[in-house]
Parts: structure tokens; sequence; C-alpha cells
């Protein structure tokens, strides 16, 4: 009786591993990424089991389409604050693309314009700031990868220096503050193990 047993859960096994559909990873034609085992008309499907060609493809066009964007807005001769928000929001998301050269050329023509204002108002300073943080992190992970050192500090002190920003040191400081209590609080929620 076992050994009937055994047979049919091995025949049963058998089957439903041959019959068990492939998943692909697609993405449709308004560019919401799905998984499925029967491909619309229309998406861009990866090879099932998880190749992520397409995808990378979508990927690729999105930071081109970045790349436009931003091309937009420096062609234009004053941007407003909601511009310059959105310029850095998109510098940011083409940081993500692993263009490290080409965001940090755009970042340093960015803040050529800015450093060659006698004022900055509060927008353009906020856009600074974020601007030399993303450089100083970008800058930071190309001296890990490639071993050699460079000097994040003296762009933070060449901008410390200028008057004008103290507002906006006391701002930095201040969120920094902020995020370090709000880590140290997420920390201290974690329920620890007891061995």
């Amino acid at each position: 009786m076992k050994r009937i047993l055994f047979a049919l859960s091995i025949l049963l096994t058998v089957v439903t591993v041959s019959n068990a559909a492939d998943f692909y990873n697609c993405v449709d034609s308004d560019g919401n990424a799905i998984i499925t085992d029967n491909p619309p008309l229309g998406a861009k499907c990866g090879s099932p089991g998880g190749d992520d060609s397409a995808l990378s493809g979508e990927k690729d066009s999105a930071c081109s389409r970045i790349g436009e964007q931003l091309n937009n807005l420096e062609s234009k001769s004053a941007l407003t604050n909601s511009q310059r928000k959105q310029q850095t929001g998109l510098i940011e998301k083409l940081s993500l693309c692993d263009i490290k050269d080409n965001v940090l050329s755009r970042i340093d023509k960015i803040l050529n314009v800015l450093d060659s204002k006698s004022a900055l108002t509060t927008a353009e300073r906020e856009q600074k700031t974020k601007l030399l943080s993303l450089k100083t992190k970008l800058s930071t992970t190309d001296t890990m990868t490639s071993g050699e050192q460079k000097e994040p500090k003296e762009i933070d002190t060449k901008v410390k220096n200028q008057p004008g920003d103290v507002e906006s040191d006391q701002a930095d400081r201040k969120a920094d503050l902020a995020g370090r209590k709000a880590e140290t609080k997420r920390l201290l929620s974690i329920p620890r193990l007891g061995y």
C-alpha cells in the first residue's frame, strides 16, 4: 500500500511540474510592469524565468526621456521655483540610471550658474544644497569603486564660506538632526529577539 501511494505521489508531482506555466515579466503599453503567464498584445516581455531585458530597455528609454526633460529646462533663461524643484528631482532620477559622468557634468553646469549669481533665492539655495549633497554622494561612490581618494569636504567648505548661505546651513543642520532622530526612533522600535 505504501509503495502505491509513493508511486502516485511521484506521478502527481511529475504531472504538476510538466503542466506548470512559464511566467513573463512584461511592461504593457501604458508603462505598467506586470507578471503574467499570458502576455497581452503590445507588451514588451522578458524571457520566462526572470531575464529582464525588456525592462532594462524600458529603463534606458526612461533615462533618455529624463535627459530630454533636463535639456528643455536647461534651455530656458530663467526657471521658476517649481521648475527648479523639477530639475533637481530629474537629476536625482538620472543619477539612478548609472550615468554618473553625465549627472556630474549637469550638476556642475547648474552650480556654475548658481555661483555666478550675487544673491540666491530660497529655492535656489535649496537646489544648490541638494545638488551638492548629490554630487558628494556620487563622488563618494566613485572613490569607493575606483579606489582613488577625492576630497568631498572641499566642496562643502566652498559653499559654506559664501555669504548668504547661513540660513541654508542652519536648515541643513535641522534637517540632518531631524533625520537622525527619525532613524533613532525607527531603530528603537525594532523588536529585539531574546537569546
